[in-house]
């Protein structure tokens, strides 16, 4: 398991940079074109999925780098993992294309949150218009 591990940490950190950008499919048309959905919060990922499932839109985690980052992010490897989440979230924003949605908690955002730090910025800076959405 800890070598299985290290050759995905090892892999995913090859693609961090440059290659990460040209080649993830968030990078895609298709993803930009069908809508980016952003997430923040307890059970905001859950409907911010179901959402993106029925508009034909993405959120990072039903990419396949998103899937991957979720495989392998554990507690005991998210100190690791977690440059990675914040690479591709910014990536995610940075490729988005026309409106976004975004689901919040309903207890809010946390200001020092992935959505606070690294989408919601590059957003803006784009642009981007954003449909908000509270979860309960």
């Amino acid at each position: 398991m800890t070598r299985l591990l290290l050759l995905l940490l090892t892999l995913l950190f090859s693609l961090s940079g440059p290659a990460m950008e040209e080649h993830s499919d968030f990078e895609q048309s298709s993803f930009a074109a069908k809508g980016s959905v952003f997430w923040s919060g307890d059970g905001a990922r859950t409907a911010a999925e179901a959402f993106a499932k029925q508009s034909g839109g993405k959120t990072l985690e039903m990419t396949t780098t998103g899937r991957i980052l979720h495989a392998i992010t554990t507690k005991q490897t998210y100190p690791f993992v977690k440059p990675l989440w914040d690479r591709a979230s910014a990536n995610v924003a940075k490729n988005a294309k026309g409106p976004v949605d975004v689901f919040h908690s309903s207890e809010g955002v946390r200001l020092q949150s992935v959505w606070a730090t690294k989408e919601y910025p590059q957003l803006i800076q784009q642009g981007n218009p954003i449909n908000y959405h509270v979860s309960p």
